[in-house]
């Protein structure tokens, strides 16, 4: 069997791939990966970082405007509006807000994973689900809106996470 390490590596590089050529493809497959870094418990993550005991940081740009959060690496910014997360933080962190409705980090992998069909097509169960749904009639960046908003969310788990890859690759 493969270490947690050995997986926290695998699912890493896995989001590298999809950071590095993000098609809807390789976005929709990237909600595994996510999900084991971030969502299960324990998380991969956990389990790899239980020597290392590092703190992690998610630092976002949000666009109070449109309610929209990105990997300021990509996208300028102004100081005032960067934020340092935890992980906590991070998932319960809106990525884009539709209909009153904040779409979180987590709301949106569970959409992809449950309703969308990565792993299961149940129907929506709570009004948070159906907004996440609801919002993919919108297109951004020519591809259904959650895809999108997964876009960022694997990129600022890949900044977030970076020192322990680093560390397990031995950088």
């Amino acid at each position: 069997m493969f270490t947690p390490e050995q997986l926290f590596i695998y699912n890493f590089e896995k989001l590298i791939r999809c950071h590095d050529n993000p098609t809807l493809e390789n976005l929709f497959e990237a909600v595994g990966p996510l999900r084991r870094l971030l969502l299960d418990h324990p998380s991969i993550t956990s389990l790899a970082n239980r020597r290392a005991q590092l703190k992690f940081r998610f630092t976002i740009y949000s666009d109070p405007t449109m309610r929209i959060n990105y990997d300021p690496k990509i996208h300028p910014s102004i100081p005032e509006i960067i934020k340092t997360m935890t992980l906590a933080e991070f998932l319960r962190h809106p990525l884009m807000q539709f209909s009153g409705t904040d779409i979180t980090v987590k709301t949106a992998i569970n959409y992809v994973r449950d309703y969308a069909g990565l792993e299961h097509k149940n129907e929506p169960d709570s009004d948070t689900l159906r907004a996440a749904q609801n919002v993919n009639w919108i297109g951004l960046g020519g591809m259904p809106a959650i895809l999108y908003c997964l876009k960022g969310a694997v990129s600022l788990t890949l900044q977030g996470y970076e020192p322990l890859y680093r560390k397990l690759k031995g950088h």
